[in-house]
């Protein structure tokens, strides 16, 4: 308001009727307005960024320097000391060619088309040199001479560098963004203002008029630099609320060419027209057609791009990334086209991988994913182009025929053998067998839906799984009253793991001789009715549906955060989590644990992962290399179940473990069986010969804890000592 009132001022003294020249308050009014104009963008330089900043800095800089030079005008001119052109002029010069830098240095937002933007900038430059010339600098050039030709000249400086400023601004306008649209409107406003006040002092200078009314141009075009920044914010604020129909900026650059044809027009039928300025009219229409004709290339070429796009998502939508086969999404559809057909007879095959965890975990993502390409390209090839086939997600299959001759079981057959030649990738040799369950809608089978094929078809491979792996199994109703939970099973985790409800049952693990409490072990607990899943098999259920890296990181967070000390309770000592064996060289593992111990709720000391003995035998080696990985992050391995093999000694000779937890079976025929006593006593010295803590599973009568103690046991768990307890807020996950 203070900017708007001063200008007001000035723009009245400059246009009052009367010989005024260099009247004090004109002069201090056509000072402080590009004061004020300094703050406001400097003002906007400090709430922007990046390039945004620099241009608002240099616009600073600008009008910083704008009053120095008037100021320099106003002491010589009252000494009558002041002649055009002089020194006084160079703060001026400085001006001006900040704000050329400040436009050149606009952001180029969305600028993609280099072409039209030469063509564009060329537009401009032409029109607004050609509209200066015809109203300004012709006149002044034809009246060269005498004793005010060297004024004359230098003042075609001022009407130049306001076409220059005027070009810049129109160009910057032309490629501006939302926010940036109305700011840099006032911006080109001013400009234009600043141009007029230009010529206006060209031609004041070359007369030697003692007329003011153009400082009213100036005072005017500042003003707009002034407002501008303040409108950055306002604008900035309207994009965040709203998002209106885009200022057409598109159209900018026709306007200064249609102002250029026009007064080219009018000096055609005045007779003042030259055949140069002809030629540059031909040459601005002839840009004209060829930016039209970019423009209509380029609409062209994004159509195609948007089609292109399109065309690239719905095949993404309907496709796996990783093989491009069908997605489950694409599988759905084709079932539910087949199965609602009369007559036909769609089997589905439904294909998991044999073990191929174990590629992934000791081979790396990376083959693990070559190897599914590979198997993709196999089917692909072995398969008939009608029928469909499926990646699901993970190492699940599926392939949809359609009304085929053979027996659907013979097509599984041959899928079977095209796992027989093993995969080869970078030096290493990977063989994987497979587990296939099959399922047949017939013609005069009851109506069905594809997510019941679906299921079917798990339910039938999980079958081939548990005959041993690498064969084929067709679905019977029989099977859906065993098998079919595991498939629940699995639904249930991963429902509980996405809504972060897992069921965490916490057993106290007590110190046999004080009776106090030295840790906590935390067990997985999901319930159907009022019977508890049995746990193996609920890891066992995730393993196979390629959500136990889920599973495992989903009860590491749950235990940390149910087990961090609180004001009504302490921390209960060392926190025991089951976890298979395998997992423990594992990437997915490790990531887990960093996750828990960067949230502080669990330190690595104080962190046991149990491991069951009968487990470890397939992987030795990858346990051995796991244990010292787990060592390694300060994180203790405890050995479960111990003494429920015939390897049992064996193992924990070669197994760096840091607690031996002694099998229930044990511990219940201590107070039973007399010689059971010189098995644990012999025990408890061999683990503490090897440095490892033994602790007594299944205590659950008194006489069992007394003998524990006598013999040196010195940690225990059982019923007796403490049942597992669920979060008082929070029951076990329903299946």
């Amino acid at each position: 308001m203070i900017a708007v009132g001063i200008t007001a001022l000035g723009v009245a003294l400059a246009l009052a009727p009367g010989d005024h020249v260099f009247r004090g308050e004109f002069e201090w009014s056509y000072l402080l307005t590009p004061v004020i104009g300094a703050y406001t963008c400097f003002l906007a330089a400090t709430r922007t960024r990046g390039i945004d900043r620099r241009f608002w800095s240099l616009m600073t800089a600008s009008m910083a320097i704008w009053p120095v030079g008037q100021l320099m005008f106003i002491i010589t001119s009252a000494a009558g000391a002041y002649t055009f052109p002089s020194w006084v002029e160079v703060p001026v010069v400085l001006s001006n060619t900040l704000t050329v830098a400040a436009l050149v240095r606009y952001p180029r937002h969305g600028a993609a088309f280099t072409a039209r933007n030469i063509l564009d900038a060329l537009m401009v430059s032409l029109s607004v040199g050609l509209i200066t010339w015809h109203l300004w600098l012709r006149p002044l050039v034809e009246n060269l001479g005498g004793a005010a030709e060297l004024r004359s000249v230098a003042g075609l400086y001022f009407p130049i560098i306001g076409a220059l400023q005027l070009t810049l601004g129109i160009l910057a306008l032309g490629r501006a963004k939302y926010r940036d649209q109305i700011p840099l409107t006032v911006i080109v406003l001013g400009l234009v203002l600043l141009a007029a006040g230009g010529i206006w002092y060209a031609q004041w200078q070359s007369d030697g008029s003692t007329s003011t009314s153009g400082f009213a141009f100036n005072m005017l075009g500042n003003l707009c630099t002034t407002l501008a920044p303040l409108l950055v914010f306002r604008a900035a604020d309207r994009s965040r609320r709203a998002r209106a129909v885009l200022y057409p900026t598109s159209i900018v650059p026709y306007i200064p060419a249609a102002a250029a044809v026009t007064v080219s027009v009018v000096a055609v039928h005045r007779g003042t027209a030259q055949s140069a300025e002809l030629l540059v009219v031909l040459v601005l229409i002839l840009m004209l057609s060829a930016r039209q004709y970019a423009v209509l290339w380029q609409n062209n070429r994004l159509r195609r791009t948007i089609e292109n796009t399109e065309r690239q998502m719905r095949h993404r939508a309907h496709h796996d990334a990783l093989t491009g086969l069908a997605n489950r999404a694409h599988l759905q559809e084709r079932l539910d086209q087949l199965t609602d057909t009369r007559g036909g007879t769609p089997s589905l095959l439904f294909i998991d991988l044999d073990d191929y965890k174990i590629v992934n975990d000791t081979l790396g993502h990376r083959i693990g994913d070559q190897v599914l390409v590979d198997f993709a390209a196999r089917l692909r090839n072995g398969i008939r182009r009608a029928d469909t086939i499926a990646r699901l997600g993970g190492d699940e299959f599926v392939v949809l025929l359609d009304d085929v001759d053979e027996a659907a079981s013979t097509v599984a057959a041959r899928v079977l053998e095209l796992l027989d030649e093993p995969f080869t990738h970078d030096g290493h040799t990977v063989t994987v067998s497979g587990s296939i369950g099959v399922v047949t809608h017939g013609p005069s089978d009851p109506p069905t839906t594809s997510e019941e094929m679906l299921a079917r078809g798990d339910t039938a491979m999980l079958r081939a799984k548990r005959s041993g792996k690498g064969t084929v199994v067709e679905f019977d109703t029989g099977m859906a009253l065993v098998d079919l939970d595991d498939t629940h099973l699995r639904a249930a985790l991963t429902a509980a793991i996405e809504r972060e409800t897992l069921g965490i049952a916490l057993q106290p693990i007590v110190d046999t001789a004080t009776g106090r409490i030295r840790g906590t072990e935390a067990l997985l607990r999901l319930t159907r009715g009022r019977t508890v899943a049995d746990p193996l098999s609920v890891v066992a259920a995730a393993s196979r549906g390629g959500i136990l890296p889920e599973l495992t990181s989903a009860v590491l967070q749950h235990t940390a955060r149910r087990t961090s000390p609180g004001d009504d309770h302490p921390h209960p000592g060392t926190i025991h989590v089951n976890v298979l064996p395998i997992e423990l060289d594992t990437a997915h593992l490790e990531a887990s644990l960093r996750s828990v111990f960067d949230t502080g709720l669990l330190r690595p000391h104080q962190l046991v992962l149990e491991i069951a003995e009968n487990a470890i035998a397939p992987h030795h080696d990858d346990v051995h290399r796991g244990i010292a990985r787990m060592h390694a992050l300060g994180v203790r391995i405890a050995l479960d179940d111990f003494g429920s093999t015939d390897t049992s000694l064996s193992t924990l000779a070669a197994l760096d473990v840091d607690i031996v937890k002694l099998a229930p079976a044990l511990v219940d025929a201590l107070d039973r069986l007399p010689r059971m006593t010189t098995v644990i006593s012999s025990l408890v010295q061999m683990a503490d010969s090897l440095g490892a803590v033994v602790i007594a599973e299944g205590v659950e009568r008194p006489g069992q804890l007394d003998m524990l103690r006598h013999l040196g046991v010195p940690l225990a768990q059982g019923y007796l000592l403490g049942a597992p307890h669920l979060d008082t807020a929070r029951s076990a996950t329903a299946i």
